[in-house]
């Protein structure tokens, strides 16, 4: 009786700090996704030599995050514009290069996504952000005592951050 008493003891004295983990932790998943999504979709714009379109959604269910590469050209003429990419669809067709680009609806439903929610271009030829202007996103954790932000710089390289005034994360540097 004696040991399970102790082991109850430290069990209730641990759940906040494991609560704390996994808020972090989901918090943390998402905004690689998104990193992932932007340094995929600036990869592949240069190897393609093809603009990729980065689309933001929002649903019932959540907030997504796709990616759609132009066409390839056809019979001389120069590749088009890249479609937006409808995340938000039952059946999104979120593709570059071949390969599905995409963070779902509901994959991170808990953790808020605030900021950028304009579509963002990816220049086919150097990789470079359009408009040519920083963009910001914020993402909160589902307790909300978290924040990252997630800058992609207008020479595309998407970075992570923690915001002053936010709890520190292992791993992520301040802003």
């Amino acid at each position: 009786m004696v040991v399970v008493a102790i082991v109850a003891i430290l069990a209730v004295m641990a759940a906040p700090s494991y609560r704390d983990l996994i808020d972090r932790y989901r918090l943390r998943a998402a905004t690689d996704d998104v990193v992932n999504v932007m340094s995929s979709a600036r990869a592949n714009a240069v190897k393609l030599d093809r603009d990729v379109n980065v689309s933001f959604g929002s649903t019932a269910a959540g907030w997504c995050v796709g990616a759609n590469a132009a066409l390839a050209p056809t019979a001389g003429n120069p590749a088009g514009a890249a479609g937006a990419c409808d995340c938000t669809a039952s059946s999104p067709a979120c593709t570059v290069g071949g390969e599905t680009l995409l963070v779902p609806p509901g994959k991170h439903a808990n953790v808020g996504i605030s900021g950028t929610t304009t579509a963002l271009v990816f220049d086919g030829n150097l990789g470079l952000l359009r408009p040519v202007a920083e963009q910001i996103m914020n993402l909160s954790s589902p307790s909300g005592t978290y924040t990252a932000r997630v800058t992609v710089r207008p020479l595309g390289q998407a970075t992570v951050c923690v915001p002053s005034g936010s709890p520190s994360m292992a791993g992520v540097p301040s802003c």
